[in-house]
């Protein structure tokens, strides 16, 4: 009796084991491509539709190190400052009229969790290790001369990441969230959606 109820016992608890969903295994290198926005406020920075890819590696199942790239190839028209003209009047006077290119490469810290099988969050913190654009004005070399020109304005910062991924099969997920770039005179707030390849 004390045998068969020992078994009975010994069953029950390996159908329970059997039940309870198996955590998904996590892919040690993520190689992504993403699509955004980039809206940006303080020091001439354009707000502009970016594509950008990156990779993770994951020495741990937690914690892992990224490298993402953001690349923005549209122009955005700039409006002069309050109280300058459209245009420059004297001799070196210069009028800014449009930023276009940008470009921002971050290096992050990054912390995984998942929530349940199939879904979890990412958060990342680190450096922007450059950002770029370029912007264009109206020069005046002379009292009648007028040119436009272009010159490349470099910056580094910081950087923050705030994602939730789904998981859609056992190498391919999908996640969405938020990307926060900044310096002491600019900030970049990229709403992203990613797709995710796990190795």
């Amino acid at each position: 009796m004390g045998t068969s109820a020992g078994s009975l016992l010994t069953l029950s608890v390996m159908l329970s084991a059997a039940a309870v969903p198996a955590a998904a295994q996590s892919a040690p290198v993520e190689i992504s491509g993403a699509i955004g926005y980039s809206a940006a406020e303080g020091s001439l920075p354009p707000d502009l539709i970016v594509f950008g890819a990156g990779v993770a590696v994951w020495p741990s199942d937690h914690w892992g190190f990224a490298w993402s790239m953001s690349y923005g190839p549209g122009e955005q028209q700039v409006d002069p400052p309050p109280g300058v003209s459209s245009g420059p009047t004297r001799p070196g006077d210069r009028v800014p009229v449009a930023a276009r290119n940008l470009l921002l490469h971050r290096l992050t810290l990054r912390y995984r969790r998942e929530v349940t099988q199939t879904l979890g969050f990412t958060l990342g913190a680190g450096a922007l290790i450059r950002g770029r654009y370029d912007a264009v004005e109206l020069f005046a070399e002379g009292s009648s001369q007028v040119v436009r020109r272009t010159f490349r304005d470099q910056w580094s910062g910081f950087s923050t990441e705030m994602l939730i991924h789904m998981r859609a099969s056992s190498v391919l997920s999908f996640q969405a969230g938020l990307i926060v770039d900044f310096a002491l005179d600019r900030w970049y707030y990229q709403p992203v959606a990613l797709a995710v390849v796990g190795f």
